[in-house]
Order: structure tokens, then sequence, then C-alpha cells
């Protein structure tokens, strides 16, 4: 099963970060899980080696258009196996793993109510309004899909804004694992405030950064994650 990465290079943006910093780590981590080839779509940094890069433009209205252009893209692709795994380049596999499972954490409506940003507040009311008694799966850890059910996904989503993931995994009424993480909420992503939490992080499988990397963490996956990747220059 083939690897695929979406990445955004924001070091070319001056108001940004490098986030590179996650990528090399996230590329370290892969190789707990047996996989076969590693696709990045969208930018290449050019510190990496041996991936299949899908070289893709944002020419679309919306931020979202243009994920649902990527994704359509990768469903298209001759290249990619019929079952991927897609990663973030903040996602993070800490421990070998020889498969992943379709995690949820809890329903849609309960989701909603612990959500404040509004355009992802749409994004799961959109959801609601397909499946009302829905289950949430949008949660920051590695995911598979296969692309002859992703595309029936994004044909019946069109191109609204709405969690791809839980339509997903909803439409096609698939098995599911419920997630529990360190942090007294179901999901590996690790936010500043959790720093402070840093020893029991190491029991964790899975683990996402919130943006910047701060100095302790980037300690704790330097230990985690001591040796250099395959496709790291």
């Amino acid at each position: 099963m083939d690897i695929v990465y979406v990445y955004k290079d924001f070091s070319k943006e001056k108001w940004a970060f490098d986030n590179w910093v996650e990528l090399k780590y996230s590329l370290r981590s892969i190789s707990n899980l047996s996989h076969n080839n590693v696709f990045i779509v969208w930018d290449n940094p050019n510190r990496t080696k041996n991936i299949i890069h899908i070289p893709v433009n944002d020419n679309l209205d919306t931020p979202y258009k243009n994920v649902l252009n990527k994704l359509r893209i990768i469903c298209d692709s001759k290249q990619i196996s019929d079952n991927f795994i897609l990663m973030n380049d903040d996602f993070f596999i800490l421990k070998p793993t020889k498969t992943i499972p379709y995690y949820s954490n809890w329903t849609l409506k309960q989701h909603l109510n612990n959500i404040h940003d509004k355009n992802y507040q749409r994004a799961v009311l959109n959801c609601l309004k397909l499946f009302p008694d829905g289950i949430n799966y949008n949660l920051h850890t590695p995911i598979i899909y296969n692309k002859k059910l992703l595309k029936q996904t994004l044909q019946l989503i069109g191109d609204q804004s709405i969690s791809i993931r839980s339509v997903y995994w909803n439409q096609h009424k698939l098995k599911h694992t419920n997630f529990f993480s360190v942090f007294g909420r179901a999901d590996s992503k690790v936010r500043h405030h959790n720093i402070k939490d840093i020893k029991n992080i190491e029991s964790q499988s899975y683990l996402s950064s919130n943006d910047e990397l701060n100095y302790k963490f980037k300690q704790f996956l330097n230990k985690t994650l001591p040796n250099s990747s395959n496709y790291i220059k």
C-alpha cells in the first residue's frame, strides 16, 4: 500500500513558518509502518529523495476546492495503489504499526459542541445534514482510503465545504475503532499546553503537532525518531 502526502511548502511564504521540520520527522516515522511507494502531491521540497512527486497548482477560487481537486487527482492517478494511506506532514507514527484502524471518537453532534472555528463548524454541519446520526472520524491520524470509494464520496459532496473523512466513513459504513489519547480528549493533536505532559505522550502510537513545533517537542521527536529516513537527502 502506498503512502500519500498532500504537502504545502510554507517556507516559500514570507509570513509562514518552515514546515519542513514537521515533514522530516513524519518521513522518519513511516519506517514504523509497512508500505510501498511514497508520493508527495502539491509541493515537493528539494530535501527529499526516493519519493514520487505529483505537482499540483492551486488555481481554483477557494482553498477547499483546491483540496478536493488534489483528492480527485490522487483518485485518478494510475501510479498510486487502489488503497492508500493519506498522511499529513504533521502526522507522526511513533511505534511499529501493522495496520491503521478507522478511528472515530464521538458522534458528529457531540463533536460540533466542541468546535469554535466557524468554518469548521459549517463543514461539520454540512456533514450532519447528510448523516444526522453520524459518527465523527475527523481525527489527526493517518487514514486509509480506497480510491473507488473516495470517488463516490467526492461525487456525493460536490464542491460544498464538508468534513470529507466523516462523509467517507459514514457513507460506506466502515468498521471503526474508538480513539483515546492521554490528553483527556479523543485526538492525537499535541497543543502547546500539552507539552508539559511530555512523559505521558510517550505511550501514544500517533501524534500530530500544532503548527510550529516548539523546542521541547522537537527534542521528544528526535529522541523517539532518531534515525534518518530513506526519503531524506
